[in-house]
């Protein structure tokens, strides 16, 4: 029976009440009893067959298995699509194995299997040995059949889960191929005596026990068609798994496929951050070096300014030193100079007041006519203390030019002599700048400090002198 899609939309949008685009284990199930209730109600009353109700009851669970595959209690119309197909198909196909099953015996018949008993080849034909009803065997239960349920059946003698003997006149103690008892002589001449016995004992045992058990359920003629029934189950689980297993391997590959382009993504990212990185870096590097070339242009400048203020400070200490000669030869010069027309001037003041009181005396003595001659000469004697009070200006101020004309000489000198030294010298500022340490540097400067304040003071405390006792000297006109 093969239902189309139209067929089955219908049937799913008649269970789909809510319009949900899907329908629940429940409403399927109570769907499918209120179905099979008004059938039994159809039919004419009698008992009801409980095999017919535990096969119904078999149909419902396998088909619930198959719609309902991840066992979330949903019902989607795919699934609800390919479980009624594949359920009906294999109806079919039991169907077709039912009615071929007659055939296939009489193919089959005459054929022998061999297979390995407790260490012993032995030979079985298809006619010798059948199933055992499904339900007292619980090695044949699956759980896609819905047969694992709590509370199986045990085993017990009387009712085996072994294999049956379909012909109760076939024996297995006939000497013929297939036979268990047809095996060589010299196979058990091979092994020890006792063991073969032993053997030989086991395999008594369990051969009757399988007859008993043959021999029970030697009246169940409908193991085969429940076989091929339940092999068509089977066969329809195995294609349903197939498609589930499809399903998974299609969803494993996708997730499999977004991983993998997740990751590629992630790789193009570090890729562009590690290549943003090494730019940065790059940069840094550069900048690094042009600082690195700055510095070193900043230190060649550096020592050649050190160079010249070391050579600036020798000149300076030698232009102290001559100047301070200079000064203090100049200063005992004026201060001789000073102390001479000091002698001087208190000389003429003395001869000033002598000739005064001589000058009162005589006109005291002798009346008003020798006071002229002496009055004229007090005249003559202070012009000429005045002509020497201005040639001793004039001497000074010669004095004062000459002192200037020194220092600018002494400086002179100096200069052309730092010259000199630097032409003469064998080494070069940056040859001597490399040999000093950088404490050398430092104290070089703090010297060359220290002499300028020592030098700047003592300017300072002879200009305070100059101004204080000879202030006529800083006089210019």
């Amino acid at each position: 029976m093969n239902l189309d899609t139209e067929t089955l939309r219908q049937v799913f949008d008649a269970l789909d009440n809510g319009n949900n685009g899907y329908i629940t284990v429940e409403q399927f199930t109570s769907a499918l009893e209120n179905f099979y209730t008004s059938m039994s109600q159809e039919q004419d009353e009698g008992p009801t067959d409980p095999k017919l109700d535990r096969k119904h009851s078999m149909y419902v669970d396998h088909i619930v298995n198959a719609l309902d595959p991840e066992k979330d209690g949903i019902i989607s119309f795919d699934d609800f699509k390919s479980a009624f197909q594949n359920f009906f198909n294999c109806q079919g196909i039991q169907q077709n194995l039912y009615t071929n099953s007659n055939l296939d015996r009489k193919e089959l018949k005459g054929k022998s299997m061999t297979v390995n008993l407790h260490g012993r080849r032995v030979s079985i034909t298809p006619e010798d040995y059948v199933m055992q009803n499904l339900e007292n065997d619980p090695d044949l239960k699956t759980e896609d059949s819905g047969f694992l349920e709590s509370g199986g059946m045990n085993y017990t003698p009387s009712r085996p889960s072994t294999l049956l003997i379909k012909n109760s006149n076939s024996s297995f103690q006939e000497n013929t191929i297939g036979s268990p008892f047809s095996g060589s002589r010299s196979d058990l001449m091979m092994d020890d005596v006792d063991s073969n016995f032993e053997q030989l004992r086991n395999q008594m045992r369990q051969m009757e026990a399988k007859m008993e058990s043959m021999s029970s359920i030697n009246g169940s003629d409908n193991l085969s068609g429940r076989l091929r029934e339940e092999n068509a189950r089977l066969s329809a689980s195995v294609a349903v798994l197939e498609e589930r297993l499809k399903e998974t391997e299609a969803r494993y590959q996708r997730d499999l496929e977004s991983e993998r382009s997740h990751l590629e993504a992630l790789m193009a990212r570090s890729k562009r951050t590690y290549e943003a990185e090494t730019e940065n870096l790059r940069a840094r590097c550069q900048k690094l070096e042009s600082e690195l070339s700055e510095a070193t242009i900043y230190l060649g400048k550096t020592r050649v300014e050190l160079d010249s203020a070391r050579v600036e400070g020798k000149r300076t200490n030698e232009a102290l030193l001559d100047a301070q000669d200079k000064i203090n030869s100049l200063m005992e010069q004026l201060n001789n100079r000073s102390d001479a027309e000091s002698r001087e001037l208190q000389k003429a003041i003395a001869d000033r007041d002598n000739a005064l009181n001589a000058l009162k005396e005589v006109n005291s003595a002798v009346g008003n006519g020798p006071r002229l001659s002496i009055g004229m000469d007090t005249v003559s004697r202070l012009e000429e203390m005045q002509q020497l009070i201005h040639r001793l200006k004039e001497e000074n101020k010669t004095l004062t030019k000459k002192l200037q004309d020194a220092q600018e000489e002494s400086w002179f000198k100096n200069l052309k002599e730092g010259h000199n030294y630097l032409a003469e010298s064998n080494q070069s500022v940056e040859q001597e700048l490399d040999n000093l340490t950088k404490e050398d540097v430092v104290n070089l400067l703090v010297q060359e400090k220290h002499a300028n304040n020592q030098l700047r003071a003592y300017l300072n405390t002879v200009l305070e002198k100059v101004m204080n006792y000879h202030p006529e000297i800083l006089e210019t006109k």
